[in-house]
């Protein structure tokens, strides 16, 4: 019989810590052959319109390195439906990250699109993100980032979703970490 005081340590120290009370979390909820369904949740010390005010300018926390053109002050979005996540390349060209299907200011947004190098691929994304009150204060917001992706992959997705997933936990982290 497993002991129960073992088992419950994780969970102890995930509630000690606040992890758990305030789902502070980025998981690959599946991954498949033909695609997978990233889910992130963190904690942000700010209102929810600051947070999603604060996305839709990916220029003020993208990580460069994770850009076309090395430089995230060439990211932009234009935030209404049908409007781009883009970057410019600084040379005449451009890149369009996501197109934009839905938007409810300060409480979610849903983009559409193949981030990054999935744009050789076959396939396609979809990324809703969400932006709630904290119930307990006010002046904090859970945001929920789902990324769900799928298509034809030469390899496959299993070993790219945890790839994809640390990227975009550390895009999120950035964001959060920019208040």
């Amino acid at each position: 019989m497993p002991n129960k005081t073992v088992l419950g340590l994780p969970l102890i120290t995930a509630l000690a810590f606040g992890l758990v009370s305030f789902g502070v979390r980025a998981e690959v909820i599946d991954s498949g052959p033909d695609g997978f369904l990233i889910k992130h949740e963190v904690l942000v010390l700010a209102k929810s319109k600051q947070v999603y005010d604060r996305f839709i300018n990916p220029q003020l926390w993208w990580d460069s390195q994770h850009t076309w053109s090395g430089k995230a002050k060439n990211l932009s979005m234009r935030p209404s439906a049908g409007g781009c996540f883009c970057e410019d390349l600084g040379n005449g060209g451009s890149v369009m990250h996501m197109n934009i299907i839905y938007i409810d200011p300060g409480n979610s947004i849903r983009l559409h699109g193949a981030l990054g190098p999935l744009q050789l691929d076959g396939v396609s994304g979809s990324m809703v993100v969400e932006f709630k009150t904290e119930t307990h204060n006010p002046e904090q917001t859970i945001m929920t980032l789902f990324y769900s992706v799928g298509g034809y992959r030469k390899d496959g997705f299993i070993s790219l979703a945890p790839v994809v997933d640390g990227v975009l936990w550390s895009q999120i982290n950035r964001l959060k970490d920019s208040f």
